[in-house]
């Protein structure tokens, strides 16, 4: 028997990392994270004496069904009576299932992550189907449906980025459904250990890529990490199997609520990872500090349903002018003191579209990239200040939609696809 770390599980055991030492408390795991409630007894109204109890970053907890570690904890406030019960509770939006009753996670050497559009993107699938005929009669014979795993595809860069497959079958069936589960998922693997934080960016990076490959939301969910010190005993040399430990953070990437996974049949990407040139890929990945900012701001108006339109066009208003400034900041990285002043917006939008080749793709039917430009900057300055004309509803969104197309094909020219081919798309 082992914890489920998935919304609506609940659980009771001793809780460490508060005064007193142990303590008995209640788990209940939602779509944030866990709530951990902690019973105690002392003197009536005790939780509402100053100075109370400092409530650690990580906090361990231990029942029957094993160890469960709560990171990045934050007091929800405490109910007490005149009887002398409090009852304490903490919010943990990160939770390990661990064996080590000593560590706080803030580092870790290893991550996994299951990420919807993969499978298509790499051409990663575990199952595979065939039909057998009948000679004699008409229809289909039999249907045998086949899994196995895939060699991993060795991405690399500073991060050991590698990406590979998993399934999951029940043998029993749910009424009349026999079900296999086809998994593509992204592992980070680094040879020390490194700040959470890293791992979760180039994670993002990965599902931003996913994002804007389809232009489309795609869920982010958190299987497992890796250290090196918490595995099962000792490891025989020359074994590279490794424990990965569960892991529970809702909000590592970008989620919405009941978001439909992609059509891996309906839903074509604007490229594969059979047209990237893999040492541009790698770059891009490593250089999540910088090139991060401006795909998460554009990804981010793909998970806000009911916003504005007006809301949409001033984050990819933003959003572009963070290009522009990582390109910037790009072209004069030989030489830092000699940047001067940031350029202008219009200076930082220039900057993207020459380098997406707008004006080679074509990417507007109409206008070249200086009018483009120009029409965006007049759209965008509308939203954004009070004293200009109130942009147009209609001509928000078709200026919204331009400016996230333009990120999307500014990514597949700095992963290294061909120009000829992303003509034929746009």
């Amino acid at each position: 028997m082992t914890h489920s770390l998935e919304p609506g599980q609940t659980y009771f055991g001793s809780l460490q990392g508060m005064d007193p030492a142990e303590a008995t408390a209640h788990v209940q795991f939602d779509d944030a994270g866990a709530i951990v409630s902690r019973v105690r007894r002392g003197r009536p109204f005790a939780g509402l004496e100053e100075g109370g109890d400092h409530l650690p970053q990580v906090l361990h907890y231990l029942d029957p069904s094993g160890h469960l570690v709560f990171c990045d904890c934050r007091s929800l406030g405490s109910q007490t009576s005149s009887n002398g019960m409090t009852i304490d509770r903490v919010r943990s939006s990160r939770i390990i299932h661990s064996a080590n009753t000593e560590c706080d996670y803030e580092l870790v050497d290893g991550m996994c992550t299951e990420l919807d559009g993969l499978a298509q993107w790499c051409g990663l699938s575990t199952v595979t189907t065939s039909l057998s005929w009948s000679k004699e009669t008409p229809g289909v014979k039999s249907v045998t449906i086949e899994a196995a795993n895939k060699p991993s595809i060795e991405v690399g860069g500073a991060f050991g980025i590698s990406i590979g497959t998993s399934f999951t079958h029940n043998p029993s069936p749910k009424g009349n459904v026999y079900s296999l589960i086809d998994i593509v998922n992204v592992r980070t693997h680094t040879g020390q250990l490194r700040p959470w934080g890293e791992h979760a960016a180039v994670h993002r990076m990965m599902q931003d890529l996913m994002c804007l490959v389809y232009g489309k939301p795609c869920q982010l969910t958190l299987k497992s990490i890796k250290r090196e010190d918490d595995q099962y005993g000792p490891v025989p040399d020359g074994d590279d199997r490794r424990w990965w430990r569960e892991a529970y953070e809702p909000n590592l990437g970008r989620g919405l609520t009941d978001l439909k996974p992609l059509d891996r049949y309906k839903d074509e990407p604007l490229f594969t990872l059979a047209d990237v040139d893999p040492d541009a890929l790698r770059s891009w990945l490593d250089g999540f500090q910088l090139w991060s900012r401006p795909t998460w701001i554009a990804v981010s108006s793909m998970f806000q349903m009911g916003t504005a339109v007006e809301v949409f066009l001033l984050q990819i208003g933003v959003a572009l002018e963070a290009l522009g400034h990582s390109i910037w900041m790009e072209e004069t990285s030989s030489d830092p003191s000699k940047r001067g002043k940031t350029p202008s917006y219009p200076a930082l939008l220039e900057r993207v579209t020459k380098a997406a080749c707008f004006d080679e793709l074509s990417l507007h039917k109409t206008w070249d990239a200086a009018q483009w430009r120009e029409e965006f900057n007049t759209a965008f300055k509308g939203a954004k200040h009070a004293d200009n004309p109130m942009t147009d509803p209609h001509i928000a969104t078709e200026r919204a939609r331009e400016g996230l197309k333009l990120i999307r094909y500014w990514l597949a020219i700095r992963l290294g696809v061909k120009a000829e081919q992303l003509c034929v798309q746009s």
